[in-house]
């Protein structure tokens, strides 16, 4: 992606009721993070500061996302840090606040048993455009 340009966020990885990560999972991130991110706060929670090349801000942080579920197990990153999520723009941090609620939605709606489709079926029933 060398006409991609580079995103800078924060992911924030906290425990969460429902499955566990895999054994060592955290340690593994700690130790080794994904390219382009670095810990700036081991916690709990343990927060990622990350420089990303991707399309979109979005897809950055989707990348991200589905590379610690992959790599490390762990399935609950969910949280980019944002603690307004009420406030609305439409700059990065318009998507910033798009892209953490749907990431938190799609957890919690995991926890209570629904799958992909059903988080898909609901969005598409609520869409405002066609």
């Amino acid at each position: 992606m060398p006409d991609s340009p580079l995103h800078k966020f924060t992911l924030v990885l906290e425990p969460l009721p429902g499955p566990a990560a895999p054994v060592g999972g955290y340690q593994r991130l700690r130790d080794t993070p994904p390219d382009g991110c670095r810990v700036v706060d081991d916690g709990p929670p343990l927060v990622l500061e990350c420089h990303r090349l991707a399309p979109s801000r979005a897809d950055a942080v989707v990348g991200l996302v589905a590379e610690i579920r992959e790599r490390y197990g762990i399935a609950h990153a969910d949280d980019l840090g944002i603690e307004k999520l009420w406030e609305w723009s439409t700059d990065d941090f318009g998507v910033d606040v798009t892209v953490q609620l749907l990431l938190m939605a799609l957890r919690r709606a995991e926890l209570l048993g629904w799958d992909v489709e059903d988080a898909v079926r609901l969005m598409r029933a609520s869409r405002t455009r066609s």
